[in-house]
Order: structure tokens, then C-alpha cells, then sequence
């Protein structure tokens, strides 16, 4: 197995804050993974160099309140040719069964393992999911 080229060592984990282009262009990105326009409530938004996780559900205006829906999503995604890409994508509506939440762990964590990308990229329920 070749390992690819690694952003350096030195990059931190970041949480890019609400309205920021980076967070705008990862969220774009899920959004035309998954062909929805819609909002979504973000539980985990993390940027390590070239690679992003993000945890969210998506949510839809009712009026005046913004209501969730069944659309829980989970994504890895890198950023190529200063675009992100979606590179492993899981959501509950479509893939309700533990069985699919497992296997896109482990393409995840094959990622995770490859490229060097840190346990800190993950939510903390996930870190020890996808250790190597």
C-alpha cells in the first residue's frame, strides 16, 4: 500500500464558524452529494488540511421555525483542485441499518489510516469506531 502525500504535521483540527466560505463550501458540497437545497442543523463541522468531517440533519422552514427532518447525514470529504469533494457519504434516511453505518466506518477509517488524517478530525463517539 502507497501512502499518499500528507498535509503536514503542523495543521491543526479547526471548527470553522457559522457563515465562514469554508463551512459554506463543505455544506454545498453534502448538499449536491445529496441533490437537497435545504438547511442543515450541523452537530460536528471539522477541517484538517485538505479533509473535512461533518455530522448534520437537515432541517426545513414551517413557517417561521425551522423543523427537522429524517435526513441525518454523516460525510467525509477532501478538497480537490480548491473544490471539497464528498469522498464517503452515510445518512439514515437512506441507510437506516447499523450494517451500512458500519461498512462507511470502515471505508472512514481506511481513509483515516492512509492519509494520515487525525482521530481529532471525528466526533469523540466515533474516534475509537475508526482507530486503526
Amino acid at each position: 500500500m502507497v501512502l499518499q502525500a500528507q498535509p503536514s504535521a503542523r495543521l491543526s483540527v479547526v471548527a470553522p464558524a457559522p457563515g465562514t466560505p469554508v463551512r459554506r463550501q463543505v455544506l454545498g458540497a453534502v448538499r449536491s452529494a445529496l441533490q437537497i437545497t435545504s438547511q442543515f442543523k450541523v452537530a460536528h463541522l471539522a477541517v484538517w488540511g485538505s479533509f473535512a468531517f461533518v455530522r448534520a440533519g437537515e432541517v426545513v422552514a414551517d413557517g417561521e421555525q425551522l423543523q427537522e427532518t429524517d435526513l441525518f447525514v454523516e460525510a467525509l470529504l477532501e478538497q480537490r483542485a480548491g473544490q471539497w469533494v464528498v469522498r464517503e457519504l452515510w445518512n439514515l434516511s437512506t441507510h437506516p441499518d447499523g450494517e451500512a453505518h458500519e461498512a462507511f466506518l470502515r471505508r472512514v477509517g481506511n481513509h483515516q489510516r492512509t492519509q494520515g488524517i487525525p482521530l481529532a478530525l471525528f466526533p469523540h463517539d466515533l474516534r475509537a469506531t475508526i482507530r486503526p
